[in-house]
């Protein structure tokens, strides 16, 4: 998972400790892989303070919500992508790397705020997701030109806040 990151698996709840980078294949356990593989045993990822970047958590179907300390800097590519129910996500204020499709294919995924420290996103971040029709993505200065250089949307709707 990375030479200083552990994790342990409680209540259909993972965590992630430690201090650094992430490796790319994080694997949680028998049965309970991120890494392309699907499972129905993770609900929730916890991200503990001291972890600066986040890899790999894709395809896991029953991924309701994400928690990231201000400590991340970073969420990879393709992060979170494929986790049909994700529906709460709580960024990093100190995100600058947003991942291309980091979201994507986050089908219950209604909203999301990007934090003003954001300065490189890529492109497909929120591909294919929204519970329904549109996502409220609220974005906060000077994000707003990052964001502008990744688009087009697929679809859905954005909101600029300042």
């Amino acid at each position: 998972m990375g030479e200083n990151i552990s994790w342990y698996l409680k209540d259909q709840v993972a965590v992630i400790k430690g201090q650094g980078e992430m490796e790319r294949t994080c694997d949680l356990g028998a049965g309970v892989k991120t890494a392309g593989g699907s499972s129905d045993h993770v609900h929730k990822v916890i991200i503990e303070d001291g972890v600066t970047s986040v890899t790999e958590f894709h395809s896991l179907e029953a991924l309701t919500a994400v928690s990231l300390p201000d400590s991340v800097t970073e969420i990879g590519s393709k992060a979170f992508r494929d986790c049909p129910d994700l529906k709460s996500v709580r960024l990093s204020q100190n995100l600058q790397v947003l991942g291309e499709e980091a979201f994507s294919k986050c089908t219950s995924l209604t909203a999301v705020e990007l934090p003003a420290s954001l300065t490189d996103i890529g492109d497909s971040v929120f591909y294919s997701s929204s519970g329904g029709d549109s996502m409220e993505i609220t974005i906060h200065e000077p994000t707003m030109t990052a964001w502008l250089e990744a688009l087009p949307l697929r679809s859905g709707s954005s909101t600029a806040a300042s």
